[in-house]
């Protein structure tokens, strides 16, 4: 396979190196990946041998190859990297992303996750707020609160997704369990027909007052 350094990790960034599934190659330090991973701490710092030195010069020629392709490897990085700016959750790797950091048990990715997800950005460069990821992509968060086991946010996807538009309920197999949607569309419907029962008599309420009103005058 053709490989190519990394634009955001080049060689030099970190003593050790990780390549992607489609072959681009990651220098991090060795010291962070520690700390983030006591998975990734086994593999970078393996039982002590007699020519140490000439193992850490392996490491850095032969990268530790992974599964993950690049855009889920560098972004990974990205979270763990205490030097960078954590980039915008994306709904098209966020999932991946997860999954990677469950399979290298990364916990802080996970903290990351919980707190990043409700917060609400100002872009200024475009001049844009940038609403937070849950109340755009509550099915997505659903979906990885249900895999990861993130109770407390998958009570506010829960809730957001009950009173969201339908449209963020058009599930294309994020991964959400079939009982739990259709348990949402239902307590959607109940919350529909409750609204529209209350309305009903909101306007009769209103159009006998208008009638007592007008005899009265």
């Amino acid at each position: 396979m053709e490989t190519k350094v990394s634009e955001r990790f080049p060689e030099g960034y970190g003593d050790v190196s990780l390549q992607s599934s489609d072959g681009v190659i990651c220098y991090f330090p060795k010291s962070v990946l520690s700390y983030a991973s006591e998975y990734l701490r086994g593999i970078f710092h393996p039982p002590p041998s007699p020519d140490e030195d000439d193992l850490f010069r392996k490491t850095i020629v032969n990268p530790q190859v992974v599964a993950e392709r690049a855009e889920i490897l560098e972004p990974l990085l990205d979270y763990i990297d205490p030097k960078t700016v954590s980039p915008p959750l994306d709904p098209k790797t966020i999932s991946d992303i997860m999954e990677a950091a469950r399979k290298y048990d990364i916990p802080v990715i996970f903290h990351w996750f919980q707190r990043e997800v409700n917060l609400r950005y100002h872009d200024f460069k475009s001049g844009r707020t940038i609403e937070p990821f849950l109340l755009c992509n509550p099915l997505i968060t659903l979906s990885i609160a249900a895999k990861h086991n993130l109770e407390t946010i998958g009570k506010l996807a829960i809730a957001e997704l009950l009173g969201c538009r339908s449209e963020h309920l058009d599930s294309t197999n994020v991964g959400v369990p079939i009982e739990i949607l259709d348990r949402i569309r239902k307590s959607r419907k109940a919350r529909i027909k409750g609204y529209m029962v209350w309305t009903e008599t909101l306007a009769k309420a209103e159009s006998a007052f208008l009638g007592l009103d007008s005899m009265a005058h």
